[in-house]
């Protein structure tokens, strides 16, 4: 056999496991940013989105009994009813608020978790067990309240979620910057 049909098969050869190996790498880099993709739209962002929401409507209660509370007792004495009346409607659209929106955005939360865990990275379901007895407490309390020093004793407070929140906003960014 001749030196150039050695030398020409071996290139041929050489540029097919090349151009497989590149295929490949390809197809693999494919399927890795389709994963990326779909944990960022169907399951941290959409969870993000939830928090943000609630995070809102919390610091605008938040804002809204701060100002009520300390313009209170300035006017209580002199107020109309209908007065005190628009500062009690600001605690008991809080306590609507908090029964018919915030309580069942943690339940979307939960279910969302519960039926996207497959997308959730290993640091983030080590958090399900917390946003679950979290929601389960506030669905307790808001079918048959007990005693707040019960809740405050068992450590049910949105600070418990912080982690899963820094979580969910590492994890999303992470994935944003993967994707480019």
């Amino acid at each position: 056999m001749n030196v150039d049909a050695l030398v020409s098969a071996g290139a041929g050869l050489l540029g097919v496991i090349v151009g497989g190996a590149l295929t490949a790498y390809t197809q693999w880099r494919s399927r890795v940013n389709e994963r990326h993709r779909d944990q960022l739209q169907n399951f941290y962002s959409p969870l993000l989105g939830l928090r943000e929401q609630i995070r809102a409507k919390s610091e605008l209660r938040t804002r809204l009994h701060s100002v009520a509370g300390a313009q209170f007792p300035n006017i209580a004495r002199t107020a109309s009813e209908d007065e005190k009346e628009a500062y009690t409607s600001i605690l008991e659209y809080s306590e609507k608020q908090l029964k018919e929106e915030l309580v069942p955005a943690y339940e979307q939360m939960v279910k969302l978790f519960t039926d996207r865990m497959y997308l959730a990275e290993a640091s983030t379901r080590t958090h399900y067990k917390k946003l679950v007895d979290f929601v389960e407490i506030w669905k307790r309390f808001i079918a048959k309240p007990f005693p707040s020093s019960v809740a405050y004793e068992i450590g049910h407070s949105e600070q418990a979620l912080q982690p899963l929140y820094d979580d969910l906003e590492c994890n999303f960014k992470r994935l944003q910057n993967k994707l480019g």
